[in-house]
């Protein structure tokens, strides 16, 4: 054998061992490689393999060497994107930005250092030209479908194009892509027959089974599912696990770990309908649903993703009457809608979760508003609102917390565009994310009003801040995206805090800060009101959740 096919034998074996789990044991393969021949003897590909292994494994330092040296060896725009993707990975963005330009100069039409490209337009808020650099992207290859989830995801935060557009694209994109692998790879799609037993079979698949927002949204309904009428299967596609992780394995009849490509596997559990809950968020198994016969007689999306997934393989939608009105459906979905009759979210607190502090404005003598939402969902059209309101209110402050603002780039933009509209840099409290959720929460203590963004909701962040005692204002929309808040209060009975139009939203949030009584008493019993309502009642989810699937495999 020759030391060029050894080298690729090493090299096909290392990755091979990563793949199967043991990640250390593919990156000591390829040290001892390096130590047998000389380092000016080996290609870049030896260094291309130890560095994605590095990375795949948090090892950041040996991987940014790694790359490194294979740059060296070769300057490709792929080389040189592995390091700027290893550098986005780590929130060193602006180190990012030379191999992005340096492989764009090289070929400019390359679709990944595009990507590349788009990523740090996200990471340092450049919504608009993250989704025009995506868009090229995908123009240059229509059927890369974690660059098509990336694109019909980052348009859900535009505000330039609007809800209506945005699910046409979805389904546009999803028809014909579904169209393509179906006759690329031959596949039928021919319907599978439920099969009559006691039990019905539901599968969920998610590469989120672990501490994540999703998992607050299960936990509860999971406990109390009837086992007696249904068989829960847990599909988790991803490899990290955590404590969370064993909570979804202790609530379900079957945990399956399973790699995207054994995705025709889950056929021999003869389910009854198999639920997708990431959409097109990252690590999704869009591209296995595509590209495989139905494993399922029913195919669901829910609760990981704010639009229709455009893909018309998927039978059904779980939403809710707030959420997707029948009496004013602007959106299209490629799905029809399942709905549930109160709110299509269930929420469980975090393990440990801070004690609600007195509210601060009574120590600060200011209020102060805060948003901890995604930073991309901040737009220059809430900075207008945010900034009548901060006018209007004497003395108050806005708290934003987001990974970026360790960047002093990310924090003069936020500061310029404030004060664009007339608001100075002392009124805004600019933090770093945390580590711990525990310390995310604690930064409540901090904040007397939380305001909710637009046109896109938050989610996870609305219950946090109302678990902390503190009140949401949202500014409800015609579409999904931007009625998951409106949801969220009409079920806890605050529809008070609910805006129809943003001159409501400042009226709204300038009346609770007028009554600081009343506020403190709201601080108080938020949590327990929250805790009492239908959005914390696993069981009557569960029973809900169940009438809805049994109505789908009848329909």
């Amino acid at each position: 054998m020759s030391q060029k096919d050894l080298i690729k034998l090493k090299i096909k074996d290392a990755i091979s061992l990563h793949q199967e789990g043991q990640s250390s044991q593919g990156i000591a393969l390829i040290k001892r490689l390096t130590q047998d021949i000389a380092e000016e003897d080996l290609p870049a590909d030896v260094f291309t393999a130890w560095g994605l292994i590095s990375q795949e494994s948090d090892q950041c330092e040996a991987a940014e060497t790694a790359f490194k040296k294979a740059i060296q060896k070769t300057k490709s725009p792929d080389n040189l994107i592995n390091l700027a993707q290893c550098y986005l990975k780590n929130q060193k963005m602006y180190e990012a930005k030379a191999p992005i330009h340096e492989a764009l100069a090289i070929n400019s039409r390359h679709p990944r250092s595009l990507a590349a490209q788009a990523e740090f337009y996200w990471q340092t808020w450049e919504v608009e030209a993250c989704i025009d650099t995506l868009r090229e992207a995908v123009s240059l290859a229509p059927t890369n479908l974690d660059l098509v989830s990336q694109y019909l995801l980052c348009l859900n935060y535009s505000i330039r194009v609007n809800s209506k557009q945005i699910a046409k694209e979805h389904i546009e994109i999803g028809t014909a892509l579904q169209q393509h692998f179906e006759k690329a790879e031959k596949i039928s799609r021919s319907p599978i027959e439920g099969k009559l037993r006691k039990k019905i079979r539901i599968g969920l698949i998610s590469p989120d089974f672990r501490e994540h927002s999703v998992v607050y949204f299960l936990l509860s309904f999971l406990k109390h599912v009837d086992m007696r009428s249904f068989e829960l299967f847990a599909y988790h596609t991803a490899k990290k696990q955590d404590v969370y992780t064993s909570k979804i394995k202790e609530s379900v009849d079957h945990f399956r770990l399973l790699p995207l490509a054994n995705f025709h596997e889950i056929r021999r559990d003869q389910l009854d309908v198999l639920i997708d809950l990431a959409g097109h968020t990252a690590g999704n198994a869009i591209p296995a649903f595509l590209k495989n016969e139905k494993v399922a007689p029913t195919y669901m999306q829910w609760l990981g993703y704010p639009n229709t997934s455009g893909y018309p393989l998927f039978d059904f939608r779980i939403v809710d009457p707030f959420t997707d009105p029948q009496s004013h459906l602007l959106e299209r979905t490629a799905e029809k809608r399942a709905y549930l009759p109160a709110c299509f979210l269930c929420y469980s607190a975090p393990d440990k979760v801070p004690s609600v502090s007195p509210l601060p404005a009574l120590k600060d003598n200011h209020i102060t508003f805060g948003c901890l939402n995604n930073l991309n969902k901040i737009n220059d059209e809430l900075i207008k609102v945010w900034a009548a309101l901060l006018k209007q209110v004497k003395d108050s402050r806005l708290l934003l917390k987001s990974k970026a603002y360790q960047h002093e780039a990310v924090r003069n933009k936020i500061v310029q565009r404030f004060k664009k509209f007339g608001v100075d840099k002392d009124k805004l409290l600019l933090k770093e994310a945390n580590e711990s959720t525990f310390e995310h929460l604690e930064t409540y203590h901090e904040i007397d009003i939380a305001l909710d963004t637009f046109p896109y909701h938050g989610t996870t962040t609305t219950f946090e801040a109302l678990l902390m005692g503190v009140p949401v204002v949202c500014l409800v929309g015609a579409s999904h995206r931007s009625r998951v808040g409106a949801s969220i209060l009409q079920n806890l009975s605050k529809t008070e805090w609910i805006a129809e139009t943003p001159l409501d939203y400042i009226k709204i949030a300038t009346t609770i800060a007028a009554d600081l009584p009343k506020l403190e008493t709201e601080r108080s019993q938020l949590r327990n009101i929250l805790k009492k309502s239908r959005l914390y009642d696993g069981k009557g989810f569960a029973y809900d959740f169940e009438k809805v699937i049994k109505s789908v495999i009848k329909a």
